[in-house]
């Protein structure tokens, strides 16, 4: 198992491996939203950072994030 440092620098590396992937898909395709949901997504620590990665990925101007409300009033505020 990685240590808690170890596993935050993965986290990181494969949100921005996103990113990197839906920035060359939006060269050549344009998404009508991107659906962010399974679990429960405002769990999933790298939330925000994912997030910002599709936005600037310039691939859809429309995020939509399924999840069943419970955990919103404690929330990222840039959500």
């Amino acid at each position: 198992m990685q240590p808690p440092l170890a596993r935050g620098a993965s986290l990181v590396r494969r949100t921005r491996s996103v990113g990197r992937d839906l920035t060359r898909l939006a060269k050549s395709y344009r998404s009508a939203n991107v659906k962010i949901l399974g679990g429960e997504p405002l769990l999933h620590p790298g939330l925000t950072d994912l997030i910002r990665e599709v936005r600037e990925s310039a691939v859809t101007d429309k995020i939509i994030l399924a999840t069943n409300g419970l955990l919103l009033s404690s929330a990222d505020d840039r959500l």
